[in-house]
């Protein structure tokens, strides 16, 4: 069966930092996968610049050479190029899109996975405010950046923890190795749920559980090595930046097979994005996924699902993704 490709771009200012880098602008692509009888698929394509190891242009040309692809209703993906990560991801989603829409099932059911009943989700916060907020909205588990005001961060940690959030963090690998014992210590004392991607070069025995996360993006399997050999204990994984959904279900078999824990988590992208990696997340994540609403989206068309409960992850029956699109496009 030949699908005709389609590509929608969609760009607009946007605020959003990790520990070592800032954004003042969003754009994405929606590829939309139509075939003759006029069933649809959509997916994303969002690389996150000086983040993601692609970029949107190359994305754009790599997705734009999809129209008149020839693919087998029952595998899909099997038709599918040789694709860089964010690329691949926007293709698989289509496909699987597109396949489950066509016969009348929900995204989910074509992907491999136990399937939890619901997940709690957790939120990245950036002040108290802001914390409190999510915490009244029933969000429990809340994320927070360290190593631009380590002293500030702890002190926003200790006010949230005080006010009954299970805390994680994230350095983005931006701490020093050399003046981390304390500093682990501390996360210790807040009851730190995980630390994600505490230094560069190799990670000290510490008291709280360490994570995976943009690491995976440049070297895969020195990154998993840190979970097979007990350095790490999770791995976080952004199937946007990772390659595509088989790549990211490999890769959390693989750490679930060693042990590991795995959350799935967002690159600041759109509603399909968001619908796609919740999806995953119910499949096979280990935990609170990172997908509560943030800046990204409002960059997007507004998208509804009914996956996506206030701070809770539920399974959808709707065929697809089940998004729906407030306006047109």
């Amino acid at each position: 069966m030949k699908l005709a490709a389609r590509l929608q771009e969609v760009r607009g200012s946007f605020s959003a930092a990790n520990a070592t880098q800032a954004w003042r602008e969003r754009a994405g692509l929606r590829l939309i996968f139509t075939d003759d009888e006029g069933q649809q698929g959509e997916g994303e394509a969002s690389p996150l610049p000086g983040y993601s190891p692609d970029s949107l242009s190359a994305a754009r040309e790599a997705l734009a050479g999809l129209d008149g692809l020839e693919v087998d209703p029952e595998r899909p993906l099997d038709a599918l190029p040789a694709l860089e990560a964010s690329a691949a991801f926007a293709a698989e989603v289509a496909l699987l899109d597109w396949a489950s829409r066509r016969s009348d099932q929900p995204f989910a059911s074509l992907l491999p996975g136990p399937r939890h009943g619901s997940l709690p989700i957790a939120a990245l916060v950036r002040s108290a405010p802001e914390g409190r907020e999510r915490l009244a909205a029933g969000y429990r588990t809340l994320k927070l950046k360290v190593g631009r005001d380590l002293d500030a961060e702890l002190e926003l940690a200790r006010t949230l923890r005080a006010a009954g959030a299970t805390l994680r963090f994230d350095a983005n690998g931006s701490l020093d190795r050399q003046g981390l014992a304390p500093v682990l210590a501390t996360l210790a004392e807040l009851g730190a749920e995980l630390l994600e991607e505490p230094c560069a070069g190799p990670w000290p025995a510490s008291p709280v559980p360490l994570a995976v996360d943009e690491s995976l993006f440049a070297d895969p399997a020195a990154a998993l090595e840190r979970v097979e050999s007990g350095e790490a204990a999770w791995v976080v994984l952004k199937p946007m930046c990772l390659g595509g959904m088989r790549a990211v279900t490999s890769m959390a078999q693989r750490v679930q097979g060693a042990g590991g824990r795995v959350l799935l988590s967002h690159t600041f992208g759109g509603p399909i994005e968001r619908a796609a990696v919740g999806a995953m997340a119910l499949a096979f994540g280990d935990g609170p996924p990172g997908l509560a609403p943030h800046a990204g989206l409002e960059v997007w068309p507004a998208a509804h699902t009914e996956a996506f409960a206030g701070p809770t992850l539920c399974p959808s029956d709707a065929p697809g993704l089940g998004l729906e699109w407030g306006s047109a496009w």
